[in-house]
């Protein structure tokens, strides 16, 4: 393992650009899975404490204005009792 490790660093000293481009490739791609697996921890996080987490929806209200996108979460305060009363389904 010591002959290995020797080998390495001796074979780093002579191609040095080599090395520094290899390194920097693991670097980020070492980063890039970091950050990715934090995201999907993340996401997956919410509402996982419920007893039925699987069957929870959250509404998202879409508005355009001048050309403008904007995402709410809130919605009107007549909307939860109008899609109770069209979706049965709905239990809460």
């Amino acid at each position: 393992m010591n002959s290995y490790i020797r080998f390495a660093l001796r074979n780093m000293r002579k191609n040095k650009l080599y090395a520094i481009i290899n390194i920097a490739g693991l670097a980020l791609g070492i980063a890039c899975a970091l950050v990715i697996f934090l995201i999907i921890k993340f996401e997956l996080s919410f509402d996982t404490y419920h007893p039925d987490a699987e069957r929870i929806y959250r509404m998202v209200r879409t508005t355009t204005e001048y050309g403008n996108t904007d995402y709410s979460t809130g919605v009107p305060h007549p909307m939860p009792d109008a899609l109770r009363t069209d979706f049965p389904e709905i239990e809460a």
